[in-house]
């Protein structure tokens, strides 16, 4: 493998940082930037298995860049909107991936909610309430929204460096014992994302409801298959 070749993925993993970096710095467009950094985190790992570039300052350098992308910039842009609990997410996000760096039950499946996973949500809510006033006085009712929003970054913090397993797209098997959950996740992202497009809502509107599907039904297969093998 010639030297450009080979670092391709870190390439890659930089692009992710630049982009962590755009949505701090400009938070109003946050959640696009974290989304395409979130595409450059998919591709440098591919890159890195296709290529068979793996090395150490690889992994320290993806943890640093979702650390930014996924950690601190949601934070950033969710403490704009009052909710000061939200500083506690690039602290567990964090302890999220340097539980994951030392962890090898972790190669097929996740224990604890993925990072970029729980950066997106927050991103995403925090674009819903920018962009749409009814989610800021409709949405919760007589409730207040600083006080469910700041309780929810504390579950999702526990979710972060709980031990439940979320299931990953690193597919085993084809069997349909192995892929039902991910089947069932397809399904109701293109049933939520025909919604919103039949309602003319803006599709990104969508994100908060497919994390939360994530999440409930990792749970689900968590308590199925407490005695799941990891691997």
């Amino acid at each position: 493998m010639n030297t450009i070749t080979k670092h391709i993925p870190n390439f890659l993993t930089c692009c992710n940082i630049f982009c962590g970096t755009l949505a701090i710095v400009y938070p109003i467009w946050g959640l696009h930037f974290i989304l395409l950094g979130a595409i450059f985190d998919f591709f440098d790992g591919f890159a890195a298995r296709w290529l068979k570039s793996f090395s150490p300052i690889g992994k320290d350098l993806d943890s640093l860049a979702d650390m930014l992308t996924f950690g601190a910039a949601p934070a950033v842009m969710m403490f704009q909107i009052d909710i000061f609990l939200a500083l506690l997410l690039p602290v567990f996000s964090a302890l999220r991936l340097a539980k994951f760096n030392i962890d090898t039950r972790q190669s097929n499946s996740f224990l604890g909610l993925p990072t970029p996973a729980n950066g997106i949500f927050w991103a995403s809510i925090a674009y819903v309430f920018n962009e749409n006033q009814f989610f800021k006085s409709e949405f919760f009712g007589f409730l207040n929204p600083q006080i469910i929003l700041n309780a929810l970054v504390c579950l999702f913090c526990y979710f972060m460096v709980s031990e439940i397993r979320m299931f990953s797209f690193k597919i085993k098997s084809l069997s349909f014992k192995n892929i039902v959950f991910h089947l069932l996740f397809l399904v109701l992202i293109l049933l939520f994302v025909f919604i919103f497009l039949s309602l003319e809502i803006n599709i990104l509107f969508s994100l908060p409801i497919i994390i939360i599907i994530y999440v409930f039904l990792s749970l689900i297969k968590h308590f199925v298959e407490p005695y799941e093998v990891y691997s």
